[in-house]
């Protein structure tokens, strides 16, 4: 029904006493009479005009309390019309009404839960470091396969960990998550098995680095790729319209464009296809896989442990400058940062505070607000190594749980930066466990991991992350994977909510 069809009320007024002739005249019509609320419509022979087609739903209260007036039809066929039409009347109102009382038994209870998980194929391709060992670790509700490139696909359960030397992609039905870990001595990299995109950051903290592009699809990758230094945007013209081949892998040496700049952020844009993408670095000061992330006037950077040292990356892709302002999610709540309380970032450039003094030693996420929209990662630095949080899109964080695998060594930190408390439900391990757990607004807490499995988290927009250290030691390696939207829910909205009145 649309909204023109909806009854207004302002319907003409019939008078209580008729007059005799008048009443005599339409008992002897040989059209039926209209019933209560009926509207004459086209072809029904009144051309009266549309007021004269309608006949009043209701008496007015106080004639309906006043003693009716009682006429006689002097039609004996009308007589029985006026029976028949009262008597389905009354039919019809027994009708709706048993009609009601069916679905108020139905349905007098509170709104349905959201539908379960759909039990749909994902699949997940995971980034690698060449030359160097690691480990992948995975899970699936079901049909679990991880197949490294060029071999043959291996069978897992609900959690599974295999050696890894090279790309590989992971297949299972549900909720599917994997992650890969690579590491040397005191140093790790890890990064969550992901899915490509047609453009995205990477922001890296390092000079020099490595630029891996791969095209899992079957058509040919056609993109722009520049770069957002310290000192403003590196456009290579021989990476315009760059061209990755379907199935293949393309390494890029940042420093061949921006020789020596620190930090740097590495745009890519798709005109055909997609692609995964992700920068590795390796010197002596870390080792680390940058994932990426997108550009939003509000950004949230989770996962940083306490302890550390941290410079907050901004990249500024528009033609004019922007203004950004940093505040920290802390155990005490969310704190405005006096060193970034107002930074100013040159159009398509790229810069770094150091965060460092004004963070506690507790676990930290850091929001981060802007004019126009920016891109943000955290780079965290502790003994000897490194790692780079990317920023999460709060536009990003509703309605979904967030899913992942943690290895050993594994703390999971959890940060809610909405403007009320809410309550927040963890499961993981294997077999798994759950607790629930009160979160304040503004608040970063942590939460131990007892054992390698699946992580869960439930509740309304939270973000979180994990932070992978390579032992039991704080000085074996260290990274952060956020976890990303549960694939057997990212984009759904229960039917029944969708068809709920606003």
């Amino acid at each position: 029904m649309s909204q023109d069809d909806w009854p207004t009320g302002k319907q003409p007024k019939v008078t209580d006493a008729l007059d005799a002739d008048t009443v005599a005249q339409t008992s002897s019509d040989d059209r039926p009479r209209a019933r209560r609320g009926a509207v004459d419509v086209a072809g029904s022979g009144d051309t009266a005009g549309a007021g004269a087609s309608l006949v009043e739903a209701s008496t007015p209260k106080a004639s309906r309390r006043a003693e009716p007036r009682v006429v006689k039809s002097s039609h004996p066929r009308q007589g029985a019309r006026d029976w028949l039409f009262r008597a389905g009347e009354a039919a019809l109102a027994l009708v709706v009404l048993a009609a009601t009382v069916i679905l108020v038994g139905r349905g007098a209870i509170t709104a349905p839960a959201p539908p379960p998980r759909l039990n749909v194929t994902a699949n997940l391709f995971c980034q690698n470091i060449t030359g160097m060992a690691g480990q992948v670790s995975a899970t699936a509700d079901a049909d679990l396969k991880w197949q490294p490139q060029g071999g043959a696909a291996i069978p897992g359960s609900a959690y599974f960990e295999h050696a890894v030397t090279s790309l590989s992609t992971l297949q299972g039905t549900g909720s599917v998550a994997g992650l890969v870990q690579f590491g040397s001595g005191g140093q790790i990299a890890a990064s969550g098995c992901a899915t490509p995109a047609a453009s995205g950051y990477l922001q890296a903290g390092y000079a020099n680095a490595t630029l891996i592009m791969q095209n899992v699809d079957t058509q040919d990758a056609i993109l722009n790729v520049s770069m957002l230094g310290a000192a403003g945007e590196v456009d290579p013209s021989d990476l315009v319209d760059l061209k990755i081949p379907a199935g293949t892998v393309k390494q890029i040496n940042i420093g061949d464009y921006a020789n020596g700049i620190s930090p740097v952020a590495v745009r890519w844009q798709s005109t055909v296809g997609r692609v995964l993408a992700w920068v590795v670095a390796s010197s002596s000061s870390g080792l680390d896989i940058v994932t990426p992330t997108s550009a939003a006037s509000e950004v949230v950077v989770p996962g940083i442990p306490g302890g550390a040292t941290v410079q907050v990356l901004i990249s500024n892709p528009a033609t004019v400058r922007v203004q950004a302002h940093v505040e920290a999610m802390t155990a005490q709540g969310r704190v405005a940062l006096a060193d970034a309380d107002q930074l100013m970032v040159e159009a398509g450039s790229t810069t770094s505070v150091d965060l460092t003094s004004a963070l506690s030693t507790d676990p930290t996420a850091l929001v981060v607000t802007s004019d126009q929209p920016v891109a943000v990662s955290a780079l965290v630095s502790h003994a000897s190594d490194t790692a780079t949080s990317p920023g999460v899109l709060v536009n990003q964080l509703g309605g979904v749980d967030a899913f992942g695998v943690a290895p050993a060594h594994s703390q999971l930190l959890i940060s809610n930066p909405s403007n009320a408390d809410t309550q927040v439900t963890v499961t993981m391990g294997n077999p798994s466990t759950t607790q629930t757990l009160p979160l304040a607004a503004g608040v970063t807490t942590a939460v131990a991991v007892p054992q390698p499995g699946a992580v869960r988290v439930s509740g309304a927009g939270v973000v979180a992350a994990l932070v992978i250290r390579g032992g039991a030691d704080d000085s074996s390696g260290m990274s952060v994977v956020p976890l990303a939207p549960d694939t057997a829910r990212a984009g759904l909205t229960p039917a029944w909510i969708e068809a709920q009145p606003h």
